[in-house]
């Protein structure tokens, strides 16, 4: 073990490295390294990256040399490595992937709100941005006291680890059930937005479940509409069962 990441720059390999002709034999220097130069360094250290997913891309020292390279002159220094000793990474860049905690955290979800496309809308996506941060993903469990490895949970969830987790990442049949509604409003008046003003026949700006049985019955959508409603209909402030 180093002790730091600005001390790796000074071990025997490193050093090592800069001394040896850089860029093709035309340059070299004890305080800049280019990215060929930093990876062969590193290679001679030991380190390593398990990519445990299994994705293709560039190597692992590459995304950290381009990670480093604060203004793309494809080289760094050790001052970049001193910034890398400061930066305090989230939670869950840390965590190893756990499907069993992600499993148990969701079927909390579902049994605290009875289905978790309700759940996504009421607990975790309450912004209505269609995915859900870290930050958010987190403080919904903290509300319900859970204490468990939410980090590793995340880990899991985010299959793509794109730092977001979608509605087809979280829950595929709460997602389909969705798009298949949204295809069917488009298909049959333009939008989403034109369907509830078209299917708002009494001006309350909120459509009732039995407007919107008539609506899907007359007009052959096929999915379940009470299941469709229940979840919309997170606003329980109000006493009439209503989406809006």
């Amino acid at each position: 073990s180093v002790g730091s990441c600005s001390g790796v720059w000074d071990l025997p390999e490193m050093v090592e490295e800069r001394s040896q002709p850089q860029r093709g034999g035309s340059w070299r220097s004890q305080k800049k390294m280019l990215r060929d130069s930093f990876a062969n360094g590193l290679k001679n250290i030991g380190w390593q990256f398990q990519n445990t997913r299994g994705r293709k891309g560039p190597s692992a020292a590459t995304v950290l040399f381009t990670s480093l390279d604060l203004y793309g002159c494809n080289f760094i220094s050790q001052d970049d490595l001193q910034w890398l000793d400061a930066w305090v990474p989230t939670e869950w860049l840390g965590a190893e992937a756990d499907a069993e905690e992600w499993a148990i955290m969701k079927a909390l979800l579902t049994r605290t709100e009875g289905h978790p496309l309700r759940a996504w809308r009421k607990r975790l996506d309450k912004d209505d941005s269609n995915s859900i941060s870290w930050a958010e993903f987190r403080q919904a469990f903290q509300e319900l006291g859970f204490n468990g490895n939410i980090a590793g949970a995340w880990r899991y969830a985010d299959a793509d680890m794109s730092g977001t987790i979608s509605l087809k990442e979280y829950d595929p049949a709460s997602a389909e059930l969705l798009s298949s509604f949204k295809d069917w409003a488009e298909s049959n008046f333009g939008s989403v937005q034109q369907a509830f003003t078209t299917l708002d026949v009494d001006g309350s700006g909120s459509i009732s479940l039995s407007e919107l049985k008539r609506a899907c019955q007359k007009r052959c959508w096929s999915g379940d509409i009470q299941l469709l409603f229940r979840c919309l209909d997170v606003d329980e402030a109000s006493k009439k069962k209503s989406i809006s």
